[in-house]
């Protein structure tokens, strides 16, 4: 599915957001897809949770949940008492396949719009079914880890036991937990929960841009 944008003024802003590597789209106060990145493109194909109809317009697998969605779409813009704006919004899109919800949060892209011009959203999407992915170079830019040790680090943050590590690197547990402890030497962390809660709220967890 292709998504096109007539708004000649924001091609930059559509352009910076095709680059992101998290699934966004830019929809106008009417659920109206003015453009979508490739995750996010991918997520509407699959026809899951979300999809856009023959309008271009954004709808869920049932009727009242696409009624949220487009109440959540139009509250992005809704002014607090202070005149700031407030959140958008979030909500869990259930599935039909049955697969855990997709996850989407809104956000009103700027503050109030001049008279006549659309009211433009930002909208993330999250498939918590997608794989989390460590990129080993980059914990080894970031943390002067070792190869051995980033790949040691990566395999933990996405799950793996101590045990599947030493399996699947082919190394002895002595020498497994010799890397853990340079790793968290380095990383000035001291327990595998905080180990894991770092790399995963690092740039090294971002996806790669498709």
């Amino acid at each position: 599915t292709e998504f096109s944008s007539n708004l000649g003024q924001n091609r930059d802003l559509f352009e910076a957001v095709n680059t992101m590597s998290r699934a966004v789209l830019v929809v106008d106060q009417n659920g109206h897809v003015l453009t979508a990145n490739a995750r996010a493109a991918k997520i509407i194909e699959a026809n899951d949770g979300i999809s856009v109809d023959h309008l271009g317009c954004l709808r869920t697998a049932s009727q009242d949940g696409t009624k949220r969605l487009h109440a959540i779409l139009e509250g992005s813009h809704s002014p607090k008492t202070n005149g700031n704006f407030a959140f958008g919004g979030v909500c869990l899109l259930k599935r039909p396949s049955g697969r855990r919800p997709l996850q989407l949060l809104a956000s009103p892209l700027s503050e109030k719009p001049r008279l006549g011009r659309n009211r433009l959203t930002l909208v993330f999407l999250s498939d918590p079914e997608e794989p989390v992915n460590v990129r080993e170079s980059i914990l080894r830019e970031l943390f002067e880890l070792t190869p051995a040790e980033a790949a040691v680090a990566s395999r933990l943050a996405t799950g793996e036991s101590v045990e599947q590590i030493c399996e699947g690197l082919t190394i002895t547990a002595n020498t497994c937990r010799t890397h853990l402890k340079r790793i968290y030497a380095k990383t000035q962390t001291s327990r595998q929960g905080e180990l894991v809660n770092l790399i995963l709220t690092s740039v090294a967890s971002l996806p790669e841009p498709y």
